[in-house]
């Protein structure tokens, strides 16, 4: 390859251009470690789990649970540990714990709310009993005579709380159930609790994610050994910025590790095969300088890598490695070829093989996950440019190194016998058919477990969550409730509330909790206003009361909460009469309260561009984070009928993915088998070929299928996708060998040893690819690398080994060697 003087500044611009284009798209390029990123947006149960992360106070907390042998070191723990994270105020914006409610202040503030927003009738039976001169001092002798006769601790414990009875004013049993299935956050024996950590700044990436986490590690190391009592405290964490930092850390990990896995295994398997250090530096060479343009062009157009998209640079690496090395096998098996001889006479197969292998990836762009429609952009954009880079510059180094090497020898021809082959078809199949009516076709796993990492931390600790806070035998699943405005807020929730009723006396569900009692009401705050007026005037009479009779000053901690939060409301609207907060939570209660009633962003709807949304609970049958999935599909179906209405669990959304990807796959298959067989008619331009590829297509994904059933493998959300990305990949196989045995006038033996080396060495890169995600952190990118790398062998040994001796079958030996 040379070129004069004058050439010199044209090809410094192209250079300098280049390196521009390159770090440009690499400098754009981000990893996005939000899984739901890669899921279908359109998918209610998409949009539910991104409301109940988003919409809420708390989804992007840090979930810290302390755990100890005694619930009193449990409880020290846990308040000493919010301690040490309150003076970090450069960390923590707020910090929670999980038994919020044993605050009278915060409980007092939220019963407030829930009091000036419910029924203006039970307010108003609250001040009849205690309006009079001697209406609190006959209320509270009849509390204190219930006090001494009531064998019910749970009334005993209410009236020493609450004397003046304003919990008369609202629903207890709802508020109770939801305080079960959604405030409580601290285990039955009391040894596990719960703290929230809200981030002071939003974490913008996974890299932040794992700095602040890095910080947080070190408060609690400091705390641990600031106090020997706490040494033997269990600290776990879970949470959004616990999943980024693992995911994102995870992708780059992987795509770091498989790349770097790949080419140390094809640069083994290259030195392995042809004991040739210069071709091999070259091909490394511009299959790096490929990867850069590939990772440049995703910058470029997708902008980021998903946890599903990040398998695309092992794929181009198996792929654009082969071009390579069939223009090298092509120059040493014709030596008498200059550099443009060899790239006319490799040309043909390797952009056939291209603008096959493209079309079918970029046929997943019709697919409805995201992640994998990115994979498929990323891959037939890239399969295209290692093909050109490959073309424009390994024919002058395959000629070079042709000679400097030695390499002259010509493969002889000669007569093969077709015995061994006639049995190993018959063989094949009919064991494929054997082992297939025996087993049946693998079947699909639906769930949406695929999608996690193989080894989280994160989630272990977010089931151990779920396991030491629910019971047993029950599940608890998220409903989240979206309304157009708050004034039909509580009657709308009434609604879902007799609809779940129903089903729960259908036995479809065990319980039920939902946020009705703290949605906003307009209507009702306008009729509550003057008798919460009147309870903030006499204040202090009631007060007076209550200790004249001999109650402690513990016992109006709540009352006076209620009051404090009241004076507040009431300020606001002297303040600006127009403005009723009629949404606003009440003071002091804000942090609870938004982590169940909150806004939704949604351009164009509501006063403020936003919906109301607010989080309810249904419990079934199941374990904890592990639903009856019978039950749960009877729950979704019911359910999916109700405008606003939707469930915010992993295991309905894997169900609902399930049915997604099987109706695309099934609807992507005709159209692209339709591209496939155009191709290869533009390719052979006869019909006998065509038949050939088909039927080695055809058998190799039947044999995969074979294969799976055989050792108990399932197909699920991700590796499906293996059948589409079989064929795009599987077909450069057949085309480089049947163009070859054209060529050559269907000699097996020539074309094995020459052609036939290439594309062993093709199918086996294409292969360590494939493997090289198997060491994914990602179940669905692993099982897809699994199933892709298995049909792939299978392709390789059908096209080594039978395709020829087919081919001669059909066609004859035309040419004599």
């Amino acid at each position: 390859m040379s070129f004069s003087g004058k050439h010199t500044p044209v090809i410094l611009v192209v250079v300098v251009a280049a390196v521009a284009f390159v770090t440009a798209g690499l400098s754009r390029l981000r990893l996005d470690p939000d899984v739901l990123s890669t899921l279908p947006p359109d998918l209610p149960e998409v949009g539910a789990l991104r409301t109940l992360r988003d919409a809420f106070a708390g989804g992007g907390d840090l979930v810290v649970s302390v755990e100890s042998l005694d619930a009193e070191t449990a409880k020290a723990a846990v308040t000493s540990l919010a301690g040490r994270f309150r003076e970090a105020a450069h960390l923590c914006r707020t910090v929670q714990e999980g038994d919020s409610m044993e605050n009278s202040e915060t409980a007092g503030a939220l019963l407030a709310w829930v009091l000036q927003n419910g029924n203006p009738l039970k307010l108003e039976a609250v001040r009849r009993r205690l309006e009079g001169t001697d209406g609190p001092q006959k209320h509270l002798e009849r509390v204190l005579e219930e006090l001494a006769s009531s064998p019910d601790p749970g009334v005993v414990q209410r009236w020493q709380y609450d004397p003046l009875g304003l919990l008369g004013g609202v629903d207890l049993g709802q508020m109770m159930a939801f305080q079960e299935a959604g405030l409580g956050a601290s285990s039955a024996d009391g040894t596990f609790r719960m703290l929230f950590l809200t981030p002071k700044e939003k974490l913008s990436g996974y890299r932040k994610a794992e700095g602040w986490l890095k910080e947080v590690d070190q408060v609690v190391a400091a705390w641990r050994s600031s106090d020997a009592k706490f040494s033997d405290v269990v600290v776990r964490m879970t949470g959004e910025p616990a999943f980024m930092a693992e995911i994102g850390g995870g992708i780059e990990r992987d795509l770091s590790g498989t790349l770097g896995l790949g080419t140390a295994l094809i640069a083994a398997l290259y030195w392995f095969m042809h004991r040739r250090w210069k071709p091999l530096f070259w091909i490394l060479l511009l299959m790096g300088v490929s990867i850069l343009f590939s990772l440049s062009l995703a910058g470029w157009t997708v902008g980021k890598l998903t946890v599903m998209s990040l398998g695309f640079a092992s794929i181009v690496l198996g792929i654009v490695v082969d071009y390579g090395v069939l223009i090298l096998q092509e120059a040493r098996t014709h030596p008498e070829l200059d550099a443009q001889g060899v790239r006319r006479l490799a040309m043909p197969g390797i952009l056939a093989g291209a603008a096959t292998n493209s079309a079918v990836f970029f046929a997943l762009l019709f697919i409805s996950l995201p992640g994998l429609a990115e994979l498929g952009l990323l891959v037939g954009m890239n399969v295209v440019t290692g093909a050109l880079v490959m073309l424009t510059f390994m024919p002058y180094v395959a000629v070079r190194h042709r000679v400097l090497d030695g390499d002259h020898e010509r493969t002889r021809g000669g007569m093969v016998t077709h015995r061994y082959a006639i049995v190993g078809t018959v063989l094949m199949a009919a064991g494929v058919a054997t082992v297939l009516l025996w087993r049946g076709l693998p079947p699909f796993e639906g769930g949406a477990a695929v999608l996690r990492p193989t080894h989280s931390k994160a989630a272990e600790n977010w089931d151990l969550v779920q396991q030491r806070l629910g019971k047993a035998d029950v599940a608890t699943v998220p409903v989240v409730l979206t309304f157009e405005d708050a004034a039909g807020a509580q009657s709308k929730a009434a609604e879902v509330g007799a609809l779940l009723a129903k089903l729960r006396l259908e036995g479809v569900i065990e319980g039920i909790a939902l946020p009705s009692t703290f949605l906003p009401h307009e209507g009702y705050q306008k009729s509550n206003e003057p008798g919460i007026g009147w309870f903030v005037k006499h204040r202090r009479v009631l007060e007076d009361a209550v200790l004249k009779e001999g109650f402690t000053e513990e016992t109006l901690l709540l009352f006076r909460g209620v009051m404090s939060a009241w004076e507040e409301w009431l300020g606001e609207i002297a303040a600006n009469p127009k403005m009723r907060p009629a949404a606003t939570p009440a003071a002091g209660a804000d942090d609870l309260l938004r982590r169940f009633v909150g806004r939704e962003e949604t351009t164009g709807v509501g006063r403020d561009g936003s919906k109301l949304v607010a989080l309810g609970f249904v419990q079934m049958k199941g374990q904890p984070g592990n639903p009856d999935p019978v039950k749960l599909a009877e729950l979704d179906a019911k359910l999916s009928s109700q405008a606003g209405v939707r469930l915010a669990a992993w295991e309905s959304l894997g169900q609902a993915l399930s049915e997604r990807v099987q109706q695309d796959i099934t609807r992507e298959m005709l159209p692209i088998i339709a591209i496939l067989l155009v191709m290869l008619s533009l390719a052979y331009r006869n019909w006998r070929d065509l038949l050939l590829s088909v039927l080695i297509l055809a058998l190799g994904v039947a044999a995969l299928m074979a294969t799976m059933a055989l050792v108990g493998k399932s197909w699920n959300l991700a590796s499906l996708a293996a059948l589409p990305l079989l064929l795009g990949t599987g077909i450069d196989y057949g085309i480089h060998t049947i163009l070859a045995m054209k060529r050559d006038g269907n000699d097996v033996r020539r074309v094995r040893h020459s052609t036939g080396r290439a594309v062993f060495f093709c199918g086996a890169t294409t292969v360590i690819g494939f493997m090289s995600l198997v060491v994914a952190d990602n179940r669905g990118v692993a099982s897809l690398g699994t199933a892709c790398a298995a049909g792939t062998v299978w392709i390789l040994l059908l096209v080594l080994w039978l395709l020829p001796h087919w081919r001669c079958w059909i066609f004859g030996r035309t040419v004599q060697k």
